[in-house]
């Protein structure tokens, strides 16, 4: 049974059509992406800014620990108070949990970032593909 393929160049509407549709797709992808760029560099400046904010409220509470130890002697044994230990126990499940919200928040730009490449790839290919059957 012999079939007919019907090529682009019998309609030329419908190839101006469909490059029109892939260059919008394409333009879209490349908005897209753009964005989510300068939103990964916020990210990352964010991440940068509470770092050292962190490290900031690390060298105060430390400090501030030791200007109580001082001020309050210690114990007499030489034991840390058990407040500095539920203290700085705290501190760290607050640190722990911004560390997770962190990472969740890069996990979910990468998959964004990985997806958009993934798109503009398939996009090379079926304008290779375009390209190559004319």
């Amino acid at each position: 049974m012999l079939t007919s393929r019907v090529s682009l160049d019998a309609f030329p509407w419908t190839r101006v059509s469909w490059v029109f549709l892939q260059v919008a797709q394409e333009k879209q992808c490349e908005e897209e992406t753009a964005g989510r760029r300068e939103l990964l560099a916020r990210l990352k400046d964010d991440m940068e800014v509470l770092g050292k904010s962190i490290g900031a409220e690390r060298r105060t509470a430390k400090r501030l620990a030791q200007d109580q130890a001082a001020a309050a002697g210690g114990t007499s044994d030489g034991m840390p108070q058990v407040l500095d230990y539920v203290a700085q126990k705290a501190e760290m499940f607050d640190l722990a949990s911004v560390l997770k919200t962190w990472e969740k928040k890069v996990a979910i730009m990468e998959m964004a970032a990985k997806r958009v490449r993934s798109l503009k790839r398939s996009q090379r290919e079926q304008q290779r593909q375009g390209t190559m059957g004319r």
